[in-house]
């Protein structure tokens, strides 16, 4: 046991050392041969009682994958990837089900659109449940990942109109003490604005 969390903790550090390389893929089109492999990756982590089925139960389910990027279209929307990817799940009561270790490695398409993407993919496969039983083969798969609407998209321009306005009153405020406008309309915002 203490070597199989042993491999995990080195698995999920050397994922992670990669992350410094975050950039997709570029066209084969422009620039060098090195230019055009990106190291883009991927982690998340899920953690708490997750089931209503499996009361005071608390488990954690993490999985971490770092690919290179070695075709890419133009417009990057294409990409394929070999990758490499661990994926971990533990529980505070011993399931065999929630207990166990997933490294893979593989080759995956993928298609970008504008909040998400899809990847088609094959693997060759380890699943180590840690209490009873092991099993590797190949696996193929087909994934997907969709969001909308960040909080940015709404939070942003707001933001941005807040700060626009700060910025002509605070310009009008030191035109005046400079003496570059005295009109009375001015004037007025200027005073208003500094008190």
């Amino acid at each position: 046991m203490k070597i199989k969390l042993l491999f995990v903790m080195f698995a999920m550090l050397a994922l992670t050392a990669f992350s410094v390389a975050q950039d997709g893929a570029k066209s084969a089109l422009e620039g060098s041969m090195v230019d055009a492999v990106g190291l883009p990756g991927q982690g998340w982590t899920s953690l708490g009682n997750l089931s209503p089925i499996e009361h005071n139960n608390f488990y954690t389910q993490s999985y971490f994958e770092q690919s290179a990027a070695v075709f890419s279209t133009y417009s990057g929307s294409i990409s394929v990837t070999p990758f490499v990817g661990v994926g971990l799940v533990l529980d505070t009561k011993g399931y065999d089900w929630n207990n166990k270790i997933l490294p893979r490695a593989g080759l995956k398409a993928n298609k970008y659109f504008r909040k998400g993407v899809v990847s088609i993919g094959t693997a060759y496969s380890y699943e180590d449940r840690f209490k009873t039983f092991t099993s590797r083969g190949l696996t193929l798969f087909v994934q997907d990942w969709f969001g909308w609407q960040p909080a940015a998209e709404k939070s942003m321009p707001m933001l941005r109109r807040i700060m626009s306005r700060v910025t002509m009153v605070s310009s009008e405020a030191s035109r005046v003490r400079c003496g570059v406008s005295t009109s009375p309309e001015t004037m007025r915002r200027a005073t208003s604005a500094a008190s």
